[in-house]
C-alpha cells in the first residue's frame, strides 16, 4: 500500500509537470459541446491508456535481447511522434470546418467524435516514468507490484487532465449560460471558442511533433 501510495503522488506531480495532455484536453473542451461526465472519463482514460501503453510495451519486449529500456524509448518515440501528427491533421480539418460555417452563416459547430477519439490515439504511448517503473520491477522479480504501481500513477496523473478538462468545460458552458438569450451573439461566440480550442490543438501538437517531424526530415 506504501509502494501504491507513493506511485500515485508520483503520478499526480508527474501530470502537474509540462505535456501530459493537459493542453489538448482543455482546448478540446473549450472546442467541443460534451456532456459533465465526459471530461472526467477522459482524463482518466488517457491517463490509463499512458500507463497501460508502457505495461503493454514492456512484457512485449521482455526476453527480447537486448536494452529493453532503449527499445521501449525508441517505440515511445514513434508512437507519440505518429499520434500527434495524426492530431495536426485533425486539429487543421477542424479550424477550416469552423472557418467555413462561419464563412457560410453556420456558426454553430459542435465538435465530433472524431477529434475525441484522436485526442485518446494520443494517449496510447508509453509514459516514460511507468516503464522506468517496469523495468525495475521486471529486475527485481515483483511484475505484479510494478503492474499495480503502473495503475496508481495512472490515476494519480489523471487529476490534474481532469481538472484542465473541466476547467475549459465550466469556461465554455458559463460563458453560453450568460448569453443563451441572444442566439445570434451565441452562435458567434460559439464559433469563436470551438476555432481557439481548435487553433490551440493544432499549435500545441505542431510544438510537441516538431522534433519528431525534424528527424524524419533528417532520415529522408
Amino acid at each position: 500500500w506504501g509502494i501504491l501510495a507513493v506511485s500515485a503522488l508520483y503520478g499526480l506531480l508527474h501530470a502537474l509537470g509540462p505535456g501530459h495532455r493537459k493542453t489538448v484536453v482543455f482546448s478540446l473542451y473549450l472546442a467541443r459541446e460534451a456532456p459533465f461526465w465526459e471530461p472526467a472519463a477522459t482524463g482518466i482514460l488517457l491517463a490509463l491508456l499512458h500507463g497501460g501503453a508502457a505495461l503493454i510495451l514492456l512484457l512485449a519486449l521482455k526476453g527480447v535481447s537486448g536494452t529493453i529500456s532503449g527499445s521501449a524509448d525508441s517505440i515511445a518515440v514513434w508512437l507519440e511522434g505518429s499520434a500527434y501528427a495524426v492530431l495536426i491533421v485533425v486539429a487543421l480539418a477542424l479550424s477550416i470546418r469552423t472557418v467555413w460555417n462561419l464563412a457560410a452563416g453556420r456558426p454553430r459547430s459542435p465538435g465530433g467524435k472524431a477529434s475525441l477519439a484522436t485526442v485518446l490515439v494520443t494517449g496510447a504511448y508509453p509514459c516514460p516514468g511507468a516503464i522506468l517503473v517496469l523495468i525495475l520491477s521486471l529486475t527485481l522479480g515483483i511484475t505484479g507490484v510494478g503492474a499495480m504501481a503502473v495503475l496508481a500513477m495512472s490515476l494519480g496523473m489523471s487529476v490534474p487532465i481532469v481538472a484542465a478538462g473541466y476547467l475549459a468545460w465550466f469556461g465554455r458552458t458559463g460563458v453560453f449560460l450568460a448569453l443563451r438569450r441572444n442566439e445570434s451573439i451565441l452562435g458567434r461566440v460559439s464559433a469563436g471558442v470551438e476555432l481557439s480550442g481548435s487553433l490551440i490543438l493544432l499549435v500545441f501538437s505542431i510544438y510537441v511533433a516538431l522534433p519528431f517531424l525534424a528527424s524524419l526530415v533528417r532520415l529522408a
